[in-house]
């Protein structure tokens, strides 16, 4: 990245330094229940992020368009909320 100033009169400087853009694409995984079964009750969601940065990662989790919960870690891939209740 360069920078170059110039003022009023004409004069100017610059400067320049290298940045690291981190481009990995997080993935999200719901790890339980699997795809397609059918659940009653009370029940334990999993899910699982990959290739995630940062010091702080926040889990959101929705279910029919409805906050369940929210999770922020510094370290964390998984996280599971217990307790969703489908009835």
């Amino acid at each position: 990245m360069r920078l170059k100033v110039t003022d009023i009169n004409g004069n100017w400087g610059e400067t320049s330094t290298s940045v690291v853009v981190a481009n990995s694409l997080l993935t999200v995984t719901i790890t339980s229940p699997s795809e397609g079964v059918t659940v009653t009750g009370s029940v334990a969601i999993a899910v699982r992020a990959d290739n995630f940065s940062g010091s702080n990662n926040t889990f959101d989790l929705s279910v029919d368009g409805q906050h369940q919960a929210t999770n922020t870690t510094s370290a964390a891939t998984t996280f599971v909320y217990m307790g969703y209740d489908t009835d």
